[in-house]
């Protein structure tokens, strides 16, 4: 570890006789290339399951909580169904949410979302700011939404959901795009990515 710091310290001091604003620049990156040194020479630590971990740290860090080993025990078991045997209300409630919020993005207007569509907490996320967020991204990437195609329809047995999925049909079709909308044992719409 103190060779590969030194040459460091080498490289930057030729750099600094070279040209003087290049120091600046390159003595962030030896600070950068100090931490991860040592990052990876440190011993695998263990953190109360309510702390932030680095994304660099994961490989190395023990978790103490039982609930979260659980959890990670758990075997998620998914089924296909056939498009036909889906519940047509559901099929219908997906489409249908799943066709405003992305067209929205075209007409600049959408009809509100109701409680008796999404849970509540995904109506307290879906907001004009949020939706407006998603249309800049996907209008300057993917271009103006043409229409929206059910692929297939999934079931989640472990939470008794169903998974449905919608091929997206952009004026570009550079990259295929999906989207999945789940939908809870209670008939409302939990998710959608």
């Amino acid at each position: 570890m103190k060779t590969i710091f030194l040459f460091l310290i080498l490289a930057t001091a030729s750099f600094s006789q070279i040209d003087k604003k290049k120091e600046v620049k390159t003595i962030p990156k030896i600070v950068e290339a100090k931490k991860t040194l040592e990052l990876k020479t440190k011993a695998p630590k263990i953190i109360d399951s309510k702390v932030k971990v680095n994304i660099n740290d994961i490989k190395k860090v023990v978790i103490k909580s039982e609930s979260e080993l659980k959890l990670n025990d758990t075997i998620v078991t998914i089924t296909k169904k056939s498009i036909a045997s889906a519940p047509i209300e559901e099929k219908n409630l997906s489409y249908d949410v799943g066709f405003r919020l992305l067209n929205s993005c075209n007409t600049s207007k959408i009809k509100k979302f109701t409680e008796f569509e999404l849970t509540g907490s995904l109506l307290k996320k879906i907001r004009l700011s949020y939706i407006s967020a998603i249309c800049v991204n996907n209008n300057e990437e993917y271009g103006k939404f043409i229409r929206l195609e059910l692929a297939e329809v999934l079931t989640n047995e472990n939470i008794l959901t169903n998974i449905y999925r919608f091929k997206i049909e952009y004026d570009r079709k550079l990259l295929k795009k999906e989207m999945r909308i789940y939908i809870n044992n209670q008939g409302l719409v939990s998710v959608i990515k």
